[in-house]
This record gives structure tokens, C-alpha cells and sequence, in this order.
């Protein structure tokens, strides 16, 4: 594959040096935007273009207009309820997967695994061009985010405080990666191609072609990866009995990561007025990996009790699949329009692993295990939008939204003296059943009063949750509705100078597996369930800020103060005898809040700086599990500098850490990342790009149990460090948007004094 890959940037070279043998034409001066007309002013708070330099064009469903381009820096857009960055000039975007990119994004944490964290919380909800996605739902959205590849994503919409437009999954807030699209007519297109240290390669081709009324897309990426990590564990405890213990244990794991991405879309305008789009996507994640290990267990006067080795190979896969239908009808006025959606959804993921242990202690014994774990979920959403303008710059917007998920799990366990006599072993069989149906109606109002802009929300939701242990006969439900108040209030201080003040109520919602009660032995020392009492967590958040803008650079202050009720985590007690059980508790109340710092600016002509810093105090009251109530400050930050050495050479140094966060139970620990990345262009349609990631080998951290009964330290030392090379090229030309918000119209889509 590496060969095929050489050669693909050599025919690539190729053509570039035969398209820089003929005349260039110019370039393009204006754009049709597409989804958006640019009436109202830009993020900034300045118009996008000057009044001469808008024509009229095409009235068609979406409003198109005609905007002549400006030189302005477009790396960052607010609004009054969201903020957006530009990760096209994130040279890791373009060789490394999306949670690469997401570690330079402000208020974004992301840590070694790949799990995404909003202002030091976790629970977050990840979106695609403003839709939700199975994929990255589930338990395995981190693992996924480390294999999506970057390079097709254009800019990451924030939302720590949404309005009530969009759903309030996800305490934390909303993360919406916008995928890349074009508006320039005709046909483009592009292909890129990395190598990396190891047997690591990527590869993506896109490709469009835009007439009048039909606009066709698609696009394909592969990527392989490897991967390894060293895990050292110890642990010391008293068991219910009284009776003293301690453990330790080591691990060795590598393995390779496979995963291939198809999407393709259509628009064609039926009228003037009325726009049908198809979208269908699908990916596929393979991976395979091999561990080794050893365990020993002594007891208090250190006699060694149990001593074993184990190796483990684990074929895992995941497959997902959607067609979304949408019928776009715009009527007289900007942003006034009726969009109704249908979207189908299919996830599903298999596990296989093989496990061998070998016991010297308290006698020698083999043992063979293989666990089969199967998954499928299936989503069906149905929603509708309605969006109208007021007088006096108003904007009314409503909607339903109904959305339905049905899964079944399945594991299926057998066991013997090898791998070559394995019978089934029923007391590790499991089938679980869960589903849940979502109800919302919504309704939002925004108006600027002189220098305030106001944007109000109400969201009603109707929850109807269903699960049964098949294999158990125990079944549950959760019923609730709830009403979702949310109030942005922006102030337009002068052109430069903003501030914004926001309130929301959101939840985070346990999700399949959280529920079921089925315990399943991960060792002779592990078990794991779910927990079918769990109930929602609940989140109130409260945020100001502080932004100017000016000359192309922009500061943000912000402080916020999180409230939550019913919050869950992971909570490992002593079955005895060292055996220790893990499940989901809603561990009570926990109260967050710290200040949020974020400075884009220039030093110099070739030098521009991207940094920001988060620190805040989290609580953990957990007294009713009879745990101890749990505080401390932590920090966090990234920075990032660029040097424009030449006009056609580009060096970017970046840098992420985390001073690691409270837990119910103890710690996580600090870690941190240095990456490098150098770009060289040839032409305007290709480039090399070199990038280095995790160049000092320090994506690593530790993590701690620390209870009266229970001390655990776990020391986690994955490989990341990688360099690659490749080369992209495109043809046609990817025209910039214009300077709205590239999803959904609330929240003021660049207006009013917020933004």
C-alpha cells in the first residue's frame, strides 16, 4: 500500500509541475455562497462586504447572494450563542484524525484515548453538519474520533451554552464538526496522501460538480494506524472482611487500526422556492489488537495468593450507515424558510477476544476464554424547522423534533482448559434490549434593542426509556418530561467590544448499556456492570463574556458556573477477596466553575500566536454513596504558533496539557502533547505537508483510587508519537463560505451585539 501511495504523490507532482507550465487564470473575485444569505453583519460586527459589492443573483431556496471576498482573517466567528474556529490551517488537520484537530480548539479537551471533554466534562454531544451521529454517541466515540480523518472537516462550532433550538444532550454542551463543501460552479475536487512512521498511511479523495440546479458530492477516505500503550497498575485495599490486600499488574498492548469513510450528497432545486437534498454515509473501523500481561495478588502479611499471566487478542469492528432526506422551502425575506429532515441510521460493532491464562499460584491451572460482544442500533429521526424574520431585526424560530433509538447487545461467553476445547459458559451469557424515544417541541425569539440583543428559548421534551435483561427477566423504564429554558443577552460595547451573558438547562441522559445489571467478569480480579437505577443527570449553566475583535486578532474572557444534580460516574468497590466491581452511580451533586482565557493575534508580519487557558474548581459532593466530598483547581491549556517564513512556507509548533481533574474516587493526572508541522506550497493547487506528533513521547498520564478502604495507581504510557509526509492537490477550487455560521440559523447567525 505505501508503494501505491508513493506513487500517487509522484503522478500528483507530476501534474502539478504540468499544470504550472500553463497560464493561470485569475482569481475568482466573488462567490455564491449557498446556504445563507450575508444581510446580517459579519462576526466581528462588521459588514462582510461593503453595500456596493452585493448583487443579486439567483433568488433560489437558499437566498444565494453574491459576495465579493475580503481580505479579513476568518479563523474565528461568534455568535451570541456559539463561537467557531477554522482548523483548515491546522497542519495536524491534515495528515492526523479529527481528535488531533480538536485538541487545538479552545474550551476542547481531549485526552490520549481520544475522549472528548468540554471544560473538564465529558459528557458532550458531538454532531456532523448539525445532525447527531450514532457513531459518535456510543462508548466507542473516542476510539472513533482518533480514526476519523481530519482532513475533511472545515471548521468546529462550539456551543457550551446552546439555545433551546438544538437538543440538551450533553451537560457540557455541543461539539458540531462542519464538513468541507463547495460553492464554486463546475467541477472540483482533490486528493491527498500521507505516510507515516510504522505501517501508518491515510489517503482521501473529494469530488463535486455544481450546475445551476443540481449540486453532486462525494468523497472517500481510508486510514491505517498503529498503536500501543504500556499499563502498570497497583492496588491496596481491605476487603468487607477486614482482611488486607494488594495487587499489581502490567500489560503490554499493540495493535493496528483500519477504518474506511464513504459520504456523498445531492441538492437539486425543484423550484425556485424548493430544494430536495439526499445525503447517504458509510464507515467501517476495524481493529486488531494483541496484549500481554501478568497479575499477582499478595495477602496483608505479603504471601503471595494468586499469580498469572494472560494474553489477549481482540478483533473489533464497527460498522455505521445513514440516509438523511431534506426538503428546503424558502419564502419572501432573509433567512425565512420551512426544512423538514428524515434521517435512518445504523450502527453495528462485533468484539472477539481470545483470552489465555496461565496460573503458578495458588496452583498451576490453564484457562481459555473467548467473549463474543455483539451491538446493534438503530436511529430514526424525524425533524422539522421553521424560521422567520421579525420587524426591527427579530427572528422567530420553532420546531419538532422526534427522535427514536433502538439496541441490543449480546454477550456471549465460553470457556475451557484451551482454546481448542471451549463450551459455552451460560452464567457469562447475556442478551440486553434498550430503547428510548425523545419528544421535543421548541421555540426561540431573538431581537435587538438598541445596543441589547436578546435570544430567548423554551424546548419541551417527552422521554419514554424501555430496557429488558433478556437473559435476567428484569426489565425497567424511565418516563419524564422536562422543560428547557435557555436566555442569551448580548451588548454591543463599540465595533471592537462585546459582552455576553447566557443561562441554559441541559441533561446528560444514561445511555444502553449504563442500564443493564448483567455483571460481566473482565478477570479473576474484574467485573463490571451496568446500573439500572441510573437516573438522568441534570445541568444548569450559567456563562459571561468578555470579547474585542480588532485587526485580525481577537480576545475572549469568559466565567462560568456549572451546577449538576444526579451525576454519574464509575465507582469501584471490594467484592472481597480482591475482587473489584465497577458500575455507574449517580454520585449526587457537583458544582464547576473557572475562567476561560483565549488570545489570537499576530507578532509581526510572518508570525501569528493561538492560545487559550481554562481553570477551574470542580466538587464532587458523592456522600450518599458514603464517599468523601471531593474538590480542587485544575488547569488546562493549548497554544499554538505559525511562522509564514516564506509565501510559500509555513512551520506551526503546537502544545496541549492538562493538569489532570478531580474525581468521585480520587484523580485523573496531568499529561501534555507537543506536535510540529511544516507545509511547503507549489502552486496554489498543491502542497507538501510534514507533521510530528507527540514529538517528546509525553501523551501519558496516571490515575488514582484514593478511599479509606481502597488505594488503586494505574499508570498509562500509550505510544502516539508518529511523523508523516504527503502531498494534497486539488482542482476547481473550494470557494470560502460567507461569513455567517455554516449550521443552523439560531442563535443570530453572526448578529446582533454578540457577535
Amino acid at each position: 500500500m505505501k508503494n501505491l501511495l508513493l506513487g500517487v504523490l509522484l503522478a500528483s507532482a507530476a501534474t502539478s509541475a504540468l499544470a504550472q507550465s500553463e497560464p493561470q487564470p485569475a482569481p475568482a473575485q466573488s462567490e455564491k455562497t449557498g446556504e445563507k444569505p450575508a444581510a446580517k453583519p459579519a462576526s466581528d460586527g462588521k459588514p462582510a462586504a461593503k453595500p456596493g459589492d452585493k448583487k443579486k443573483a439567483d433568488q433560489g431556496p437558499s437566498q444565494v447572494k453574491e459576495v465579493t471576498v475580503t481580505a479579513r482573517t476568518d479563523d474565528f466567528r461568534s455568535s451570541i450563542d456559539r463561537r467557531s474556529y477554522d482548523i483548515t490551517k491546522d497542519l495536524q488537520a491534515t495528515t492526523g484524525s479529527v481528535a488531533d484537530a480538536l485538541r487545538n480548539v479552545p474550551s476542547v479537551e481531549v485526552d490520549v484515548n481520544g475522549n472528548v471533554s468540554l471544560r473538564g466534562d465529558s459528557n458532550v454531544k458531538i454532531l456532523i453538519d448539525g445532525k447527531p451521529s450514532t457513531m459518535l454517541s456510543g462508548a466507542s466515540k473516542g476510539q472513533i474520533l482518533q480514526q476519523m480523518p481530519a482532513d475533511s472537516i472545515a471548521r468546529v462550532e462550539v456551543m457550551t451554552n446552546p439555545s433551546a433550538e438544538f437538543s440538551p444532550d450533553g451537560s457540557a454542551g455541543i461539539i458540531n464538526l462542519v464538513t468541507k463543501k463547495t460553492r464554486k460552479p463546475g467541477k472540483t475536487g482533490g486528493i491527498r496522501a500521507n505516510v507515516g512512521t510504522g505501517d501508518r498511511w491515510n489517503m482521501g479523495v473529494n469530488g463535486a460538480w455544481k450546475t445551476n440546479k443540481l449540486t453532486l458530492s462525494a468523497d472517500a477516505n481510508v486510514r491505517r494506524d498503529e498503536y500501543g500503550a504500556h499499563i502498570d497498575g497497583s492496588t491496596e485495599g481491605t476487603d468487607p472482611g477486614g482482611a488486607a490486600f494488594s495487587q499489581e499488574s502490567r500489560s503490554v498492548n499493540n495493535g493496528v487500526s483500519n477504518s474506511r469513510i464513504l459520504h456523498g450528497g445531492l441538492d437539486y432545486d425543484l423550484t425556485a422556492k424548493d430544494r430536495l437534498s439526499a445525503e447517504a454515509h458509510y464507515g467501517k473501523f476495524d481493529n486488531d489488537t494483541t496484549s500481554s500481561g501478568s497479575f499477582e495478588a499478595r495477602n496483608g502479611s505479603g504471601a503471595l495468593t494468586q499469580a498469572y499471566s494472560r494474553t489477549d487478542n481482540v478483533q473489533s469492528g464497527f460498522d455505521n450507515s445513514g440516509l438523511t432526506g431534506t426538503w428546503r422551502r424558502t419564502f419572501a425575506g432573509d433567512d425565512h424558510n420551512f426544512v423538514a429532515s428524515l434521517t435512518r441510521d445504523h450502527s453495528s460493532s462485533r468484539s472477539d477476544d481470545l483470552m489465555l491464562e496461565t496460573f503458578t499460584a495458588p496452583a498451576p491451572l490453564n484457562l481459555a476464554e473467548r467473549r463474543l460482544t455483539l451491538s446493534d442500533d438503530d436511529t430514526t429521526q424525524l425533524k422539522a424547522d421553521y424560521n422567520r424574520p421579525l420587524p426591527s431585526g427579530g427572528r422567530f424560530k420553532t420546531g419538532y423534533d422526534v427522535q427514536r433509538i433502538d439496541a441490543s447487545y449480546d454477550n456471549l461467553d465460553s470457556t475451557g482448559p484451551s482454546a481448542a476445547a471451549l463450551t459455552p459458559n451460560p452464567a457469562q451469557t447475556n442478551q440486553f434490549d434498550w430503547s428510548q424515544t425523545v419528544q421535543a417541541l421548541y421555540a426561540t425569539w431573538e431581537q435587538p434593542i438598541g445596543r441589547l440583543t436578546v435570544l430567548g428559548g423554551l424546548r419541551f421534551e417527552d422521554t419514554r426509556v424501555r430496557f429488558q435483561d433478556v437473559t435476567g427477566h428484569q426489565s425497567g423504564a424511565r418516563d419524564y418530561d422536562r422543560l428547557y429554558p435557555t436566555l442569551h443577552l448580548g451588548w454591543k460595547i463599540d465595533d471592537d467590544q462585546s459582552l455576553t451573558a447566557s443561562y441554559s438547562e441541559r441533561i446528560q441522559r444514561p445511555y444502553g448499556q449504563d442500564f443493564n445489571p448483567f455483571r460481566i467478569v473482565y478477570s479473576p480480579t474484574s467485573v463490571r456492570s451496568g446500573n439500572p437505577d441510573l437516573m438522568p443527570q441534570e445541568t444548569q449553566s450559567f456563562e459571561g463574556i468578555w470579547q474585542y475583535r480588532h485587526s485580525g486578532m481577537f480576545y475572549l474572557a469568559t466565567l462560568y458556573w456549572r451546577q449538576t444534580k444526579n451525576g454519574f460516574e464509575d465507582v469501584t468497590t471490594d467484592l472481597g477477596g480482591g475482587v473489584l466491581y465497577t458500575t455507574r452511580e449517580n454520585v449526587g451533586r457537583s458544582r464547576n466553575g473557572g475562567l476561560e482565557l483565549v488570545a489570537n493575534g499576530k507578532l509581526g508580519s510572518t508570525l501569528s500566536y493561538n492560545v487559550s487557558t481554562n481553570t477551574y474548581w470542580r466538587e464532587i459532593d458523592a456522600s450518599g454513596l458514603g464517599l468523601a466530598v471531593r474538590s480542587g483547581w485544575t488547569t488546562n491549556g493549548r497554544g499554538s504558533l505559525n511562522w509564514q517564513a516564506t509565501p510559500k512556507d509555513l512551520l506551526q509548533a503546537q502544545s496541549y496539557f492538562s493538569a489532570g481533574t478531580v474525581q468521585a474516587q480520587g484523580r485523573q493526572g496531568a499529561f501534555g502533547v507537543l506536535n510540529l508541522g511544516y507545509r511547503h506550497k507549489f502552486s496554489d493547487s498543491l502542497s507538501f505537508v510534514a507533521t510530528g506528533r507527540d514529538v517528546l513521547h509525553t501523551a501519558r498520564f496516571d490515575s488514582t483510587i484514593d478511599t479509606p478502604t481502597l488505594k488503586q495507581q494505574e499508570h498509562y504510557r500509550p505510544d502516539q508519537r508518529a511523523v508523516y509526509v504527503g502531498l494534497a492537490w486539488t482542482f476547481g477550487g473550494r470557494s470560502p463560505r460567507d461569513n455567517q455560521f455554516d449550521y443552523g440559523n439560531g442563535g443570530g447567525g453572526g448578529g446582533g451585539p454578540g457577535a
